[in-house]
């Protein structure tokens, strides 16, 4: 059993907001959870997305699932690849926020 669940996210406001809004509904249920700050290329470069490529923003939290730096990732479902790697799924989908 983890003692914590650690929550990989994007540095932005939005990827903050978005993840520590499931990390405060696993909180809520009795489960510790923190996110865990992960640099991306995304982040990293000034380029337009279209010029850097897919999955600029998720192949970091990939690798860091990977490399047991996290348990899960959250990120902006609208922004995920659309083809799913063998090795990941998609755990949930909250509800949308009004």
């Amino acid at each position: 059993m983890l003692d914590v669940i650690r929550i990989g996210t994007r540095g932005s406001l939005l990827a903050t907001t978005q993840a520590g809004a499931i990390r405060d509904a696993l909180n809520a249920r009795g489960h510790h959870a923190e996110l865990v700050i992960v640099k991306t290329a995304g982040d990293q470069s000034q380029e337009p997305i279209a010029d850097i490529g897919v999955g600029v923003f998720t192949a970091a939290l990939r690798e860091a699932i990977d490399a047991d730096e996290v348990d899960m990732a959250v990120h902006s479902y609208k922004d995920l690849p659309t083809a799913q790697g063998e090795r990941f799924v998609i755990g949930a989908v909250p509800p949308r926020g009004g």
